[in-house]
């Protein structure tokens, strides 16, 4: 597969992208031309080419210039961040960029993603800066997503603030009573997937860690599908739908791997072993013949899945 190479233009005066869209994984090389721009700004350019919601400290300051021909984004931040004496980490899909000591403090609060259908840019800005600075405050290009950082007492106060200036500006013609059930706070993505599967009249298989993910989400006249697309747009997990489950799972945990031993009352290990493989690699799945036991290597989310199938697939025959 030929890889694909896309230009982002940078001067001082203006910002021209020539890359469209993001783009997932990272796997493309760019091509970087940085002529004495504000660090904050480049990281800000690099970090929105690929989709991520981006934080930049007020610790990040200077001007940069910098260019790079046919590197990987994660190649352009390691070399953008040792030369700038600024340091960066990706959570979830959210970029956060400072100095290392304010890095250090920064890992040690929350970030809430909230959603807003009425509010402008400015009005965002100039209400949550009533409660939080200004720096720890990031609004999507696209509209209708902010994402707040900060510890949790202060981000529940800046969410119940939009919530309600969102609500006292939706037109007339759209707004919604309280009785119609649009949900004004934060929910888990946990429960938010349950209440899915719920609609979807399907099993729910879902990473334990979504519990501590918390989102704002009017829920009102949107279907499952829209809904999980819209979760997937704010937040990367990954979602597989089968006929009987809704398997979910967070990305960032799917590396984790470890060994289960299952040990089978009435099914064949070779016969489960052929089963498992539909969904599991081959070379991921060891069977003890004598033993009458499978042991099995996956993520949480795969053991899951597997924990799942074996309920219903080691039954004694009719």
């Amino acid at each position: 597969m030929t890889t694909q190479r896309r230009s982002l233009l940078i001067s001082t005066v203006v910002l021209i992208f020539l890359l469209s869209g993001a783009v997932h994984g990272f796997a493309q090389d760019l091509d970087l031309n940085f002529n004495e721009v504000d660090y904050n700004r480049i990281f800000e350019a690099l970090g929105e080419s690929q989709g991520l919601n981006v934080l930049v400290d007020s610790s990040v300051v200077g001007k940069g210039t910098f260019q790079l021909r046919g590197v990987t984004f994660e190649e352009a931040l390691d070399l953008i961040s040792y030369h700038s004496g600024f340091v960066y980490r990706i959570q979830r899909n959210t970029l956060l960029v400072a100095t290392p000591d304010r890095l250090a403090r920064l890992e040690d609060k929350d970030v809430r993603y909230v959603q807003v259908n009425s509010l402008g840019t400015a009005d965002i800005y100039e209400a949550i800066s009533l409660v939080m600075p200004r720096d720890d405050i990031y609004i999507h290009p696209e509209g209708g997503l902010v994402i707040l950082h900060g510890p949790k007492s202060l981000l529940d106060r800046a969410e119940e603030l939009l919530m309600a200036l969102d609500a006292s500006e939706a037109p007339a013609g759209h707004s919604v009573p309280a009785s119609a059930g649009i949900q004004r706070k934060a929910y888990s993505l946990l429960r938010i997937f349950q209440d899915i599967s719920d609609e979807m009249n399907l099993s729910l298989i879902a990473d334990p860690a979504l519990e501590s993910e918390s989102l704002y989400l009017e829920v009102s006249g949107k279907k499952p599908l829209e809904l999980i697309k819209q979760i997937q747009k704010l937040i990367p997990v990954r979602v597989e739908i089968t006929d009987d489950f809704l398997v979910v799972g967070s990305i960032d945990g799917d590396a984790a791997q470890r060994n289960k031993v299952y040990r089978l009352d009435y099914a064949e290990p070779a016969s489960v072993e052929d089963a498992l493989s539909t969904f599991i690699e081959s070379d991921r799945i060891r069977i003890d013949e004598d033993n009458k036991s499978v042991t099995v290597r996956g993520s949480e989310l795969e053991l899951l899945q597997v924990d799942e199938f074996l309920a219903d697939f080691d039954q004694p025959l009719p």
